[in-house]
């Protein structure tokens, strides 16, 4: 028979028997329950998501810290340079390598001679001044001198006047004084006042007059009594007058005297040590540039390195600062990587760290060198790390693995649901219906106590170690749904 023939194949129910006809039935009726069978199947592995699953395991949670930097130089030494002079020619630039003794750039010798002439003309004329000011000084000095010993003479020459003239007064006072007294002694000898004392009121020790006598005779008597009297008095008092004029007129001789003896203090001026300080300057300087003569002005690489900063240029001149940094390659290098606050929390000063060269496939090890506050991430950290090896300018990450405490659960992320506080993880569990033993999804409350990017670390003990935990599937889902165990990890 032809397969044409087959489809187009007719049976022919008036020639069977009835058992036949039956045993057909039967055969088709069981060949529909196939092919029902077979697509209720087909539909049941396509609505019942598929399912990874994985039992909880002990370990560890560690924290991967990963950031990326440049490198630069651990130490940078200053190329410098007389400055103000003409640049002639610049061999190197930023970026360039160089070798200890290299030419980096030369200076004009033409303007390094017309300076060196131009500063020593300048220091002769600072000696100039300095030996013009001495001899002022010294003219000043002896004319000084001349002074002094003049006002000295004329001070000696005065306190010998004044000691004569003083000496004479006081004479003259002594001599009045002894007149007075004279005079008085005399008249108490007299008989004048031999009368007016046997009168009954004479006059007492001081030579005070008695105020009852009023005789008139014994009247003038006692007038000229107290008259000569006074005139006693007054010598005396004008002898101490004079004695202690003298004393003041000597005293302030005798000062002028001293005042011209002493040292007169010269006035006060710092201008020859300026002038001494501005020579030794000029000393330096034209040391420096015959040393730049000599050398030909040629300006020499003093170590092994790359050129990070040039701030010279042909027919510029040279500045104050330094005309080149260079970064030496015999000290390493540095890379600095900005942390966020986050990161913070997982890295410390001393921790291993491997550092990825840009280029290099095998990492380089090395230790956190220093933290410090970052300006870049509030609240982060700047942290430090010395290279034996590398490029100024090369690209590089940074990554620090911090190994967290052993716990005796640990899941993948993935399999963790629900926000923090009200978190769950969906277990399989077996059971029977209609259809026979079926696997389900069961949500169990979990405490996640630590996680990284991939592994969560359960604590409280809510999982037995044969639970089977939904990692993934091939599509969401919920408690109480039907699940098909695809793979499971043990």
């Amino acid at each position: 028979m032809k397969g044409t023939d087959l489809i187009h194949y007719r049976v022919d129910w008036s020639q069977l028997t009835h058992q036949q006809r039956l045993a057909r039935l039967m055969a088709g009726f069981l060949a529909v329950m196939l092919i029902l069978t077979l697509l209720s199947r087909g539909l049941d592995s396509m609505t019942v998501a598929q399912v990874s699953a994985e039992a909880p395991k002990s370990g560890t949670i560690e924290h991967t810290v990963e950031a990326e930097g440049v490198l630069t130089a651990n130490r940078e030494v200053a190329v410098l340079a007389l400055k103000n002079v003409l640049v002639e020619s610049v061999e190197v630039h930023e970026g360039s390598a160089v070798k200890e003794g290299d030419l980096l750039f030369t200076l004009s010798m033409a303007d390094l001679r017309r300076q060196l002439q131009e500063k020593q003309l300048e220091r002769s004329k600072l000696a100039l001044q300095l030996q013009e000011l001495n001899l002022q000084k010294a003219n000043a000095a002896k004319q000084e001198e001349q002074e002094k010993e003049k006002a000295l003479q004329r001070a000696g020459e005065d306190y010998s006047m004044i000691l004569e003239e003083q000496d004479d007064l006081v004479r003259r006072a002594i001599k009045d004084r002894e007149n007075a007294a004279d005079a008085l002694d005399a008249f108490r000898d007299s008989d004048d006042y031999e009368d007016w004392k046997d009168s009954g009121d004479p006059d007492d020790d001081d030579l005070t007059i008695g105020a009852s006598y009023s005789g008139t005779s014994h009247t003038q008597t006692r007038e000229e009594f107290n008259r000569l009297k006074q005139a006693l008095t007054d010598a005396r008092e004008a002898l101490r007058d004079a004695e202690r004029t003298r004393e003041k007129a000597l005293l302030q001789a005798e000062r002028a005297v001293e005042d011209a003896e002493e040292e007169s203090p010269d006035s006060p001026t710092l201008q020859p040590q300026i002038l001494s300080l501005s020579i030794q300057e000029a000393d330096l300087t034209m040391e420096e540039l015959q040393k730049a003569i000599d050398t030909e002005g040629r300006i020499l690489a003093p170590a092994d390195g790359v050129i990070t900063s040039l701030k010279v240029g042909i027919g510029q001149r040279t500045m104050a600062e330094a005309s080149a940094i260079l970064a030496q390659s015999s000290e390493g290098y540095r890379m600095k990587v900005s942390l966020d606050s986050e990161q913070t929390k997982r890295v410390a000063r001393g921790d291993k760290v491997r550092v990825t060269l840009s280029g290099k496939s095998r990492p380089v090890e090395t230790v956190i060198e220093s933290l410090s506050p970052s300006e870049e991430k509030p609240g982060g950290v700047d942290a430090v790390v010395l290279l034996p090896e590398g490029e100024v300018g090369q690209a590089a990450s940074f990554e620090h693995t911090q190994r967290g405490e052993s716990y005796a659960q640990c899941v993948p992320l993935s399999a963790v649901h629900g926000a923090s506080g009200d978190q769950y993880v969906l277990v399989i569990d077996e059971m029977d219906s209609v259809l026979g033993r079926q696997q389900v999804a069961r949500k169990v409350p979990v405490i996640v106590a630590d996680s990284n990017e991939t592994r969560a670390a359960l604590s409280g003990g809510a999982l037995q170690s044969t639970d089977k935990v939904i990692v993934s599937g091939s599509k969401n889902v919920f408690e109480g749904d039907r699940v098909r165990l695809e793979e499971a990890v043990s």
